[in-house]
């Protein structure tokens, strides 16, 4: 098991802040994949049209939700890293935990 050093217990929410954003970074530019994406969480022009499809069926929008999201997330830690606590920064950091599983590769 790796040694945690006590200073990076402090403040550990800025720790993993400035550990996840480069790796969100580098994941926007390099995904494989993309999860379905609710309607809530990207702007009406993006959203489904009527119910979500359950059958692996994608639409024009489908990598631009996925594309949107991950801009969310990282605005969302550079916003944590600042210490700012906009409604924009917090929608980023719930939408990280909402789709953390949809970050495979």
């Amino acid at each position: 098991m790796s040694k945690v050093k006590k200073k990076e217990l402090y403040n550990l929410d800025m720790t993993l802040a400035k550990f996840i954003l480069p790796r969100l970074k580098a994941y926007r530019k390099n995904p494989v994949g993309a999860p379905f994406i609710d309607n809530e969480d990207v702007p009406k022009k993006m959203r489904y049209k009527g119910e979500l499809p359950d059958d692996g069926e994608v639409d024009e929008f489908f990598y631009a939700r996925w594309d949107y999201v991950l801009g969310e997330m990282i605005h969302g830690f550079k916003g944590a890293i600042k210490n700012d606590s906009s409604d924009r920064t917090n929608n980023g950091l719930r939408l990280f935990g909402r789709y953390f599983r949809g970050l495979w590769q």
